[in-house]
């Protein structure tokens, strides 16, 4: 395998052979990235996934240039066609809806929401109530659910037999 390092011997490329990233290449896409979902206005921090702008299949390279860091949410709609990636050079890159339009660099999430319309106007297929929840606002009792777990589990075994 060919192994490009710069002066300092870092690895910087290994080549067409490997479609995941090395440690280094994450953590390096972690101080460009700002540890965060590079999406305009999301700023999730966890669970971040590198992501190839021009697709490893097609020919993209596993290299810093090609590479960013996406949360599951964002790389998932990204793979589902609603939004592009285009490298544009020096760690920067542009952000494309599906209809071609460009995502502002930094989307302020506050300024999509709304009270005025209700969420049933835009999705009515989803009930009224479907995202409501029973919890009154008491602290988790860890040892009751733990407990009840543990019983699941111990029924779960006796029918397995």
């Amino acid at each position: 395998r060919t192994a490009v390092r710069d002066q300092g011997a870092t690895v910087r490329d290994l080549g067409r052979s490997h479609r995941l990233v090395t440690d280094r290449q994450y953590r390096a896409l972690l101080l460009r990235d700002h540890a965060r979902c590079t999406h305009p206005g999301c700023t999730n921090t966890r669970g971040l996934e590198a992501h190839h702008i021009r697709h490893w299949i097609h020919g993209g390279r596993t290299h810093l240039a090609n590479l960013v860091l996406l949360c599951p949410r964002h790389h998932h709609t990204h793979h589902d066609g609603q939004f592009r990636i285009d490298a544009l050079g020096q760690g920067r890159f542009r952000f494309t809806r599906s209809d071609g339009t460009d995502l502002p660099h930094h989307i302020n999430p506050a300024d999509h929401i709304t009270t005025d319309t209700p969420i049933e106007a835009d999705h009515p297929h989803v009930a009224g109530n479907a995202a409501t929840t029973r919890w009154d606002g008491p602290r988790l009792d860890s040892h009751y659910a733990v407990a009840v777990l543990a019983q699941r589990r111990d029924q779960a075994r006796q029918l397995a037999g």
